[in-house]
């Protein structure tokens, strides 16, 4: 089997978190360099945005790693959306 492409990882990697972006990049740090990802996402988030961001010193996949833990724990279904209270007090 051949080793997939760095595309086809992304793209697994998109489709098996349900994501809409990935963003990869690299910084600067003062002496250091620094991987960062950024992933977004459809769908409620507790913070509104739907966008969840890591960074790493060693490595973009341990950076895109701790990006999608963050979604993962951003994530909110609508019940649980403060809007939504007001619907499930009244269908109680």
């Amino acid at each position: 089997m051949a080793q997939a492409s760095f595309e086809e990882y992304l793209d697994k990697v998109a489709a098996d978190n349900d994501l809409t972006s990935i963003a990869l990049g690299r910084m600067q740090v003062g002496d250091r360099i620094v991987r960062t990802a950024t992933v977004h996402y459809a769908g409620h988030a507790r913070d509104g945005i739907g966008c969840s961001s890591g960074s790493s010193d060693t490595s973009v996949r341990e950076a895109l790693a701790r990006a999608i833990e963050k979604a993962a724990e951003n994530r909110t279904p609508i019940a649980y959306l403060p809007c939504a209270v007001p619907a499930l007090e009244q269908a109680a």
